[in-house]
């Protein structure tokens, strides 16, 4: 079991590893549930991965985002969104309208498909037929634990002018 750092002397902090902190742990938590969540659409037959439910979500709160916003929005490498769009938009989920934003400037926004909506409504009962199934102790925790890790990821996001 983990010391607290608050519980150790100076002499001992200096050997505590990157395997004991709390970045090491929350990259594994990370890996752990983007895997798990693989699986588990994989399991159930969903017609999409996880990452692209992501993107159909965020298209669904915000029609007509375009491209940079969704990679700034997750984190990812406009290419490989751009990939995952164009992928999105091959098999009818997606459709993209061109449009000139400022002067003269062309930009691709993207909407959700009617089969979009369908597999993005699919997935998200099944997610928060999961999520209610917690008792309302874990929920608020869950709640509490999810504004606190949103919270520090802007944080650093700003300390350290990260363009994720």
């Amino acid at each position: 079991m983990l010391k607290y750092v608050t519980d150790m002397n100076q002499e001992e902090q200096k050997y505590l590893s990157y395997t004991e902190s709390i970045m090491f742990a929350a990259e594994l938590l990370a890996r752990a549930c983007k895997e798990s969540m693989r699986k588990l659409y994989k399991q159930m037959g969903f017609k999409i991965g996880h990452e692209e439910y992501i993107i159909l979500e965020i298209i669904c709160q915000h029609p007509g985002i375009i491209q940079f916003d969704i990679a700034k929005k997750l984190f990812m490498q406009r290419s490989y969104v751009c990939k995952m769009l164009i992928k999105l938009e091959e098999t009818g989920y997606v459709r993209r309208e061109a449009a000139i934003k400022g002067k003269r400037k062309a930009v691709t926004k993207f909407y959700l498909t009617e089969m979009g909506e369908a597999a993005y409504a699919e997935i998200r009962e099944f997610i928060m037929g999961l999520i209610s199934k917690s008792p309302k102790e874990c929920m608020k925790k869950r709640i509490e634990m999810t504004e606190y890790m949103l919270n520090l990821t802007e944080k650093l996001r700003v300390d350290y002018n990260l363009k994720l």
